[in-house]
């Protein structure tokens, strides 16, 4: 997933903290966002900054497609999963209930590597334009 982003500051390590404009899903259907007009809200984060963008370039942020779609099926496939087979194999809504939890520990030890790996963390790509306050 790319997107548009204004470098704010560096940070150390090769980091850099940026403002990115969150747009609403609906922004690229044919109504033009129209009715989504007026809920764009920024964000700010902090990403990778391999290319060196300093303070007030325009750049492209882009985040590891497959590595959030990987994600979001742990979170919210592996839990769904666990309850429906302690349900089954449990007979009871209490056994779904007991099996969800090791699948909450896995989710939240994945989380933990993930972060300490840098694997979601979304890397500058590219320099769109240069920001003068001249």
């Amino acid at each position: 997933m790319k997107q548009t982003a204004q470098v704010i500051s560096l940070e150390g390590g090769g980091m850099a903290t940026v403002r990115v404009l969150r747009r609403p899903a609906c922004a690229g259907c044919d109504g033009g966002g129209s009715c989504c007009e007026g809920q764009e809200k920024p964000m700010e984060t902090r990403v990778r900054n391999p290319i060196g963008a300093q303070p007030g370039e325009i750049v492209t942020v882009e985040t590891p497609s497959g590595a959030i779609l990987g994600t979001a099926a742990m979170v919210y496939l592996l839990p769904l999963i666990a309850f429906f087979v302690g349900y089954f194999a449990g007979g009871s809504i209490l056994w779904g209930g007991l099996a969800i939890l090791p699948a909450f520990l896995a989710t939240w030890l994945y989380n933990r590597r993930c972060t300490k790996t840098g694997r979601l963390t979304a890397a500058i790509t590219s320099r769109e334009a240069l920001c003068s306050d001249t």
